[in-house]
Order: structure tokens, then C-alpha cells, then sequence
């Protein structure tokens, strides 16, 4: 629920739809929703994923380098590197990398 005063000081209630939405607008599954999730990756996938993801991210860090700070193409190449950072970390730490003690912190 929100709320917001409006302008003769009157607070206006709105309800507001905070389920989380993925793929063909489906709820989030918890994990214990195992239908949801094969796990059949092999090491081998995680690992040619994490390859792929260092690559772009890389990629983007080139192509920040190649704008002007905050410019519209430079943030665009932020956002994505920023985004690859937490993919980077999240594989690492799935692969069990000792750096890696949690991939949220």
C-alpha cells in the first residue's frame, strides 16, 4: 500500500501489486519449488558461461572507456558491466571460488 498527500493535505491510500514477476509472467518460485528448476547445468556449462560473462564484461568495461562519463552510451555500458559483476561473482561462487563467500555481499 501506498500513500501520498495530495494537495489540500488529504493522504490518499493506493494498493499496489508488489508480487515479483519473471519469465511469461509467472511468479517467483521459492527454491523449494523444484518443478520449476532442472538442475542439470554441467560444471562444464557453468564454466563456459562464467568465460562468457568475463568476456562482456570486459567488453563494456573497453567500451565505457570509449565515452564520455555519463553520456548516454557510457551508462548504458555501466549498467550492463555493473550487471556482469554480480553474474561474474554469482558463478565464481556457485563454482565454490574460496574468494567468494557469498555472492550478495
Amino acid at each position: 500500500m501506498v500513500s501520498k498527500e495530495n494537495k489540500s493535505g488529504i493522504i490518499q491510500y493506493k494498493t499496489i501489486n508488489t508480487t515479483l514477476l519473471h519469465r511469461h509472467n509467472m511468479a517467483l518460485s521459492d527454491h523449494q519449488d523444484s518443478e520449476a528448476f532442472s538442475y542439470e547445468r554441467s560444471w562444464d556449462e557453468i564454466e563456459t558461461m562464467l568465460d562468457k560473462a568475463e568476456r562482456k564484461l570486459n567488453w563494456h568495461q573497453l567500451q565505457m572507456s570509449q565515452y564520455r562519463p555519463k553520456s548516454k552510451k557510457w551508462v548504458e555500458h555501466a549498467r550492463n558491466f555493473k550487471a556482469l559483476q554480480g553474474v561474474v561473482k554469482t558463478l565464481r561462487w556457485t563454482l565454490g571460488d574460496k574468494n567468494i563467500t557469498h555472492p550478495l555481499d
